[in-house]
């Protein structure tokens, strides 16, 4: 089989690739499933139970870090959400 130039190149060393930890992958997915539990009308305590965070601190950091939301604005709908990138 021939090699080309682009058998060498690393695809997450082009721009808009990124690698991210295999850890990091579930923590954003449990982030937007309780985002939108929230969105949906969910509680804060019901939100923090189904989505297998271990208290409200805990799930408050989590959307804080990774949504760049609290819960109660995500509740509000204070602000458009991506999915796809931390937006602030």
């Amino acid at each position: 089989m021939a090699t080309t130039a682009h058998d060498s190149v690393d695809p997450a060393s082009l721009p808009g690739h990124h690698r991210y930890d295999a850890r990091v992958v579930p923590r954003i997915e449990r982030a937007r499933h309780a985002t939108l539990l929230l969105r949906d009308g969910a509680s804060i305590l019901d939100t923090v139970h189904e989505a297998g965070y271990f208290d409200q601190a805990h799930l408050t950091r989590s959307l804080g870090v990774l949504i760049g939301e609290t819960p109660a604005s995500i509740m509000r709908h204070d602000a458009q959400l991506s999915f796809l990138y931390k937006t602030g």
